[in-house]
Protein backbone atom coordinates (compact mmCIF):
# COMPACT_ATOMS: atom_id res chain seq x y z
CA UNK A 1 0.00 0.00 0.00
CA UNK A 2 2.79 2.36 1.01
CA UNK A 3 4.70 1.65 -1.99
CA UNK A 4 1.89 2.14 -4.07
CA UNK A 5 1.17 5.68 -2.61
CA UNK A 6 4.14 6.79 -3.35
CA UNK A 7 4.38 5.76 -6.98
CA UNK A 8 1.10 7.86 -7.73
CA UNK A 9 2.54 10.48 -5.82
CA UNK A 10 5.59 10.17 -7.78
CA UNK A 11 3.64 10.19 -11.15
CA UNK A 12 0.90 13.28 -10.05
CA UNK A 13 -1.65 10.40 -10.04
CA UNK A 14 -4.30 11.67 -7.56
CA UNK A 15 -5.82 8.36 -5.80
CA UNK A 16 -9.56 8.63 -7.67
CA UNK A 17 -7.83 9.27 -11.02
CA UNK A 18 -8.97 6.13 -13.51
CA UNK A 19 -5.75 4.63 -14.79
CA UNK A 20 -5.49 3.08 -18.36
CA UNK A 21 -2.10 1.08 -18.86
CA UNK A 22 0.04 -0.33 -21.70
CA UNK A 23 3.66 -2.12 -20.63
CA UNK A 24 6.09 -3.54 -23.25
CA UNK A 25 6.97 -3.00 -26.74
CA UNK A 26 5.48 -0.32 -28.89
CA UNK A 27 7.03 -2.02 -32.15
CA UNK A 28 5.59 -3.73 -35.34
CA UNK A 29 2.31 -5.52 -34.10
CA UNK A 30 1.43 -3.21 -31.30
CA UNK A 31 -1.56 -0.96 -32.44
CA UNK A 32 -0.47 2.66 -30.86
CA UNK A 33 -2.34 4.95 -32.81
CA UNK A 34 -5.32 2.82 -31.96
CA UNK A 35 -4.89 2.83 -28.58
CA UNK A 36 -4.88 6.28 -27.99
CA UNK A 37 -8.01 6.44 -29.95
CA UNK A 38 -9.74 4.29 -27.54
CA UNK A 39 -8.04 6.48 -24.85
CA UNK A 40 -10.18 9.78 -26.20
CA UNK A 41 -13.33 8.40 -26.12
CA UNK A 42 -12.75 6.68 -22.18
CA UNK A 43 -12.00 10.46 -21.71
CA UNK A 44 -15.07 11.23 -22.75
CA UNK A 45 -16.73 9.22 -19.50
CA UNK A 46 -14.00 9.72 -17.25
CA UNK A 47 -12.65 12.98 -18.03
CA UNK A 48 -9.83 12.95 -14.77
CA UNK A 49 -8.42 9.44 -16.57
CA UNK A 50 -4.23 9.23 -17.05
CA UNK A 51 -3.05 7.09 -19.71
CA UNK A 52 0.25 5.46 -18.08
CA UNK A 53 2.51 3.97 -20.35
CA UNK A 54 5.70 1.59 -19.41
CA UNK A 55 7.87 0.84 -22.71
CA UNK A 56 11.33 0.01 -24.47
CA UNK A 57 10.65 2.77 -26.77
CA UNK A 58 7.85 5.59 -27.58
CA UNK A 59 7.78 5.76 -31.43
CA UNK A 60 8.65 9.51 -32.31
CA UNK A 61 5.34 9.09 -34.87
CA UNK A 62 3.15 8.38 -31.81
CA UNK A 63 4.63 11.38 -29.69
CA UNK A 64 3.51 13.73 -32.62
CA UNK A 65 0.38 12.32 -32.44
CA UNK A 66 -0.08 12.83 -28.81
CA UNK A 67 1.18 16.07 -29.59
CA UNK A 68 -1.37 17.35 -32.30
CA UNK A 69 -4.23 15.19 -30.06
CA UNK A 70 -3.49 17.88 -27.11
CA UNK A 71 -2.93 14.64 -24.76
CA UNK A 72 0.30 15.98 -23.79
CA UNK A 73 -0.84 16.27 -19.93
CA UNK A 74 -2.62 12.99 -19.89
CA UNK A 75 0.12 10.99 -21.27
CA UNK A 76 2.49 9.36 -18.78
CA UNK A 77 5.59 7.72 -20.19
CA UNK A 78 7.84 5.38 -18.37
CA UNK A 79 10.89 4.07 -20.53
CA UNK A 80 13.22 1.49 -19.52
CA UNK A 81 12.52 0.57 -16.59
CA UNK A 82 13.85 -2.67 -14.73
CA UNK A 83 11.77 -5.70 -15.07
CA UNK A 84 10.91 -6.22 -11.56
CA UNK A 85 9.37 -2.00 -11.00
CA UNK A 86 7.09 -2.99 -13.31
CA UNK A 87 4.51 -5.08 -11.39
CA UNK A 88 4.46 -1.97 -8.91
CA UNK A 89 3.21 0.14 -11.84
CA UNK A 90 0.90 -2.56 -13.18
CA UNK A 91 -0.25 -2.26 -9.59
CA UNK A 92 -1.95 0.83 -10.51
CA UNK A 93 -3.61 -0.03 -13.64
CA UNK A 94 -7.78 0.43 -13.49
CA UNK A 95 -7.76 -1.40 -17.02
CA UNK A 96 -5.00 -3.04 -19.36
CA UNK A 97 -4.97 -2.58 -23.01
CA UNK A 98 -3.66 -4.60 -25.82
CA UNK A 99 -3.74 -3.58 -29.08
CA UNK A 100 -2.15 -6.14 -31.77
CA UNK A 101 -2.67 -6.19 -35.24
CA UNK A 102 -4.90 -9.11 -36.49
CA UNK A 103 -2.07 -11.01 -38.70
CA UNK A 104 -1.50 -14.08 -39.85
CA UNK A 105 1.57 -14.75 -37.44
CA UNK A 106 -0.43 -13.61 -34.40
CA UNK A 107 -2.58 -16.09 -34.46
CA UNK A 108 -1.14 -18.26 -32.07
CA UNK A 109 0.39 -16.03 -29.67
CA UNK A 110 -1.09 -15.04 -26.45
CA UNK A 111 0.81 -12.08 -25.27
CA UNK A 112 2.05 -12.52 -21.73
CA UNK A 113 1.68 -9.09 -20.63
CA UNK A 114 -2.01 -10.35 -21.25
CA UNK A 115 -0.90 -13.17 -18.08
CA UNK A 116 0.97 -10.95 -16.03
CA UNK A 117 -2.32 -8.75 -16.32
CA UNK A 118 -4.73 -11.22 -14.69
CA UNK A 119 -1.98 -12.36 -12.34
CA UNK A 120 -2.01 -9.14 -10.62
CA UNK A 121 -6.11 -9.09 -10.78
CA UNK A 122 -6.00 -6.38 -13.54
CA UNK A 123 -8.94 -6.77 -16.00
CA UNK A 124 -7.70 -6.39 -19.87
CA UNK A 125 -9.13 -4.47 -23.14
CA UNK A 126 -7.79 -6.90 -26.22
CA UNK A 127 -8.86 -7.21 -29.38
CA UNK A 128 -9.90 -10.10 -31.44
CA UNK A 129 -7.75 -12.04 -34.08
CA UNK A 130 -5.03 -12.91 -31.63
CA UNK A 131 -4.41 -15.98 -30.66
CA UNK A 132 -6.83 -17.64 -27.76
CA UNK A 133 -7.94 -13.97 -26.73
CA UNK A 134 -11.56 -14.48 -28.10
CA UNK A 135 -11.87 -17.66 -25.84
CA UNK A 136 -10.14 -15.98 -22.72
CA UNK A 137 -12.10 -13.17 -22.60
CA UNK A 138 -15.43 -14.52 -22.81
CA UNK A 139 -14.21 -15.97 -19.52
CA UNK A 140 -15.23 -12.57 -17.93
CA UNK A 141 -11.66 -11.41 -17.56
CA UNK A 142 -11.65 -8.42 -19.53
CA UNK A 143 -13.25 -6.86 -22.54
CA UNK A 144 -13.16 -7.76 -26.38
CA UNK A 145 -13.06 -5.38 -29.01
CA UNK A 146 -14.33 -7.25 -32.56
CA UNK A 147 -13.83 -4.41 -34.18
CA UNK A 148 -11.26 -1.31 -33.64
CA UNK A 149 -14.06 1.43 -34.03
CA UNK A 150 -16.19 4.07 -31.74
CA UNK A 151 -18.92 2.20 -30.84
CA UNK A 152 -16.85 -1.16 -29.86
CA UNK A 153 -14.95 1.33 -27.69
CA UNK A 154 -17.78 3.09 -25.84
CA UNK A 155 -19.74 -0.25 -25.52
CA UNK A 156 -16.50 -1.85 -23.62
CA UNK A 157 -16.44 1.56 -21.49
CA UNK A 158 -20.07 0.96 -20.39
CA UNK A 159 -19.10 -2.90 -19.64
CA UNK A 160 -16.18 -1.34 -17.74
CA UNK A 161 -18.44 0.73 -14.90
CA UNK A 162 -20.30 -2.65 -13.87
CA UNK A 163 -17.16 -4.74 -13.83
CA UNK A 164 -16.20 -6.43 -10.85
CA UNK A 165 -12.01 -7.44 -11.11
CA UNK A 166 -12.26 -9.51 -7.54
CA UNK A 167 -12.05 -12.81 -9.31
CA UNK A 168 -10.23 -12.23 -12.19
CA UNK A 169 -6.52 -13.93 -10.86
CA UNK A 170 -8.26 -16.80 -9.18
CA UNK A 171 -10.83 -17.59 -12.74
CA UNK A 172 -7.52 -17.26 -14.35
CA UNK A 173 -5.41 -19.81 -12.89
CA UNK A 174 -7.24 -22.79 -14.73
CA UNK A 175 -6.00 -21.45 -17.98
CA UNK A 176 -2.24 -19.46 -17.15
CA UNK A 177 -0.66 -21.85 -13.97
CA UNK A 178 2.59 -23.44 -15.31
CA UNK A 179 1.29 -26.79 -13.18
CA UNK A 180 -2.24 -26.45 -15.04
CA UNK A 181 -0.55 -25.84 -18.50
CA UNK A 182 2.03 -28.87 -18.27
CA UNK A 183 -0.93 -31.17 -17.77
CA UNK A 184 -2.75 -30.07 -21.24
CA UNK A 185 0.33 -30.16 -22.62
CA UNK A 186 0.95 -33.52 -21.34
CA UNK A 187 -2.45 -34.54 -22.22
CA UNK A 188 -2.19 -33.78 -25.70
CA UNK A 189 1.20 -35.24 -25.56
CA UNK A 190 -0.36 -38.87 -24.92
CA UNK A 191 -3.74 -38.30 -27.50
CA UNK A 192 -1.26 -37.35 -29.66
CA UNK A 193 1.21 -40.62 -29.33
CA UNK A 194 -2.22 -42.60 -29.26
CA UNK A 195 -3.21 -41.48 -32.48
CA UNK A 196 0.39 -41.98 -34.39
CA UNK A 197 1.12 -45.38 -32.70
Amino acid sequence: GHEKMALRKELGISENTFILFYHGSLGTWYLGEKMLDFYENLLKTKPDSVFLLVVNDFPVSLQKSVQQRGLGDKIILRQKLPRQRIPLYLSLANLCIMFIKPVFSKTASSPIKYAESLAMNKPVLANIGVGDMAELADNDWGFLVKQLTQSEYQDAIRALSAFNNRQIRRQSKSSYLLSSGVEKYDDVYAKTCKVLL
